[in-house]
C-alpha cells in the first residue's frame, strides 16, 4: 500500500489520511508486511512461445485437449502428427482404420472385415455415424 503514513497524506484520490492504518494496527489485524520484487515484461521464454502459438495458429493449427481410453492415446497422437504434417484428414483415417481392421474385428459392436479399398470407405463412413466417442472424433476431425 504506502511506505510510510507520510506517503498517503502526499498520495491523489485518498478521502481522509487519517483513516490509513499504521503498519502495526495492520499487523495487530494479522496481516504480514512482504515486499517481492514482480517481472514487469514477459521473460524470453514467454515470449518464444507465444511467437511458437502465433506461427501455429497462422499455420491453422491448434490444440485440442480429448479424453480418451489409454488403448486409443497411440492411434489419436498418429491422427494428430500426420494430420498436423499436412496429411489429408480421410487418407489418414483409412489407413488407421485398415490397420486396425482385421478379419473379423469388432468396431463399435459390429464385425467389419476390410478386404478392399472400397470397404475401408464404407468403415470410414460407418464410423463417422457411431455413436460415442469414435464417431464423435472422426466426425470432429473430418469437421463434419
Amino acid at each position: 500500500m504506502f511506505d510510510h503514513l507520510e506517503d498517503a497524506e502526499r498520495a491523489q484520490g485518498v478521502a481522509d489520511p487519517a483513516a490509513v492504518l499504521t503498519d502495526d494496527q495492520l499487523e495487530e489485524g494479522g496481516l504480514r508486511q512482504v515486499r517481492a520484487f514482480v517481472r514487469t515484461k514477459a521473460s524470453k521464454n514467454a515470449l518464444r512461445v507465444q511467437k511458437h502459438r502465433e506461427r501455429a495458429a497462422a499455420e491453422g493449427l491448434g490444440q485440442v485437449n480429448v479424453v480418451a481410453p489409454e488403448a486409443a492415446r497411440d492411434a489419436l497422437k498418429a491422427i494428430a502428427k500426420r494430420t498436423a504434417g499436412g496429411e489429408p484428414l480421410e487418407a489418414v483415417l483409412r489407413d488407421c482404420l485398415a490397420s486396425v481392421m482385421t478379419e473379423e474385428s469388432p468396431v463399435m459392436g459390429a464385425t467389419i472385415t476390410a478386404t478392399a479399398p472400397l470397404e475401408v470407405d464404407a468403415m470410414v463412413v460407418a464410423a463417422a455415424h457411431a455413436p460415442g466417442l469414435r464417431g464423435w472424433l472422426i466426425r470432429r476431425l473430418a469437421g463434419v
